[in-house]
């Protein structure tokens, strides 16, 4: 009998959970790739501009393709609000419940400081679309850091952490990268990898 209360308990506590959880929707009207912002090329050292103008490929990894559910449990998408009225897309890992890894020119404005915050999307094949595997959460300005040494014009220590307003619930979907050890010496250089990314 108590195995069923128990039981009972928790899954009246996660229905709790659900019902409280805010529904979070995404204009995707005002969503542009970080590449199509111009605080992103204000940045760029003059010697990198003529990017601009270079062709734009498809918006996906060359030789590319649609990853299957699940593939790749780590991968997050990031939504930062600069405060244009516009989110900038960038991409993210998963490094616990409540940090995700990115670039730091995705959490930072024209003056290298954080944004106000923005939304992480995880568990997503289709960052377009609702899916029932998605967890949306929001993250605010106190929760991002940046490294120190990070210079907007060199894009040296290009790297940031963002920490969730909520953490996020592990599954099959969504799931913390799987990093080696410090204590691992294995050097990585040569090795071929796999890239994952909206």
């Amino acid at each position: 009998m108590k195995f069923v209360g128990a039981f009972a308990v928790v899954g009246l506590l996660a229905i709790c959970t659900l019902a409280g959880a805010k529904s979070i929707d995404i204009d995707f009207t005002r969503v542009r790739s970080i590449e199509e912002t111009e605080r992103y090329w204000r940045r760029l050292p003059a010697d990198m501009q003529y990017l601009r103008s270079v062709e734009e490929p498809l918006r996906r990894i060359t030789n590319g393709q649609l990853a299957a559910t699940a593939q790749f449990p780590y991968q997050a998408v990031v939504y930062s609000d600069a405060g244009d009225g516009y989110y900038s897309l960038c991409g993210g890992t998963i490094l616990s419940k409540n940090y995700i890894l990115t670039a730091a020119h995705c959490v930072t404005n024209d003056f290298d400081q954080a944004v106000t915050g923005g939304i992480v999307i995880l568990g997503a094949t289709d960052r377009t679309i609702i899916q029932s595997t998605q967890q949306r959460m929001t993250f605010g300005n106190a929760g991002i850091r940046v490294h120190p040494q990070y210079d907007s014009t060199s894009i040296r220590n290009d790297i940031a952490t963002i920490r969730l307003d909520t953490p996020a619930v592990f599954n099959s979907y969504v799931k913390a990268i799987d990093l080696p050890a410090l204590s691992d010496a294995r050097q990585f250089g040569g090795v071929e990898g796999t890239a994952s990314g909206f």
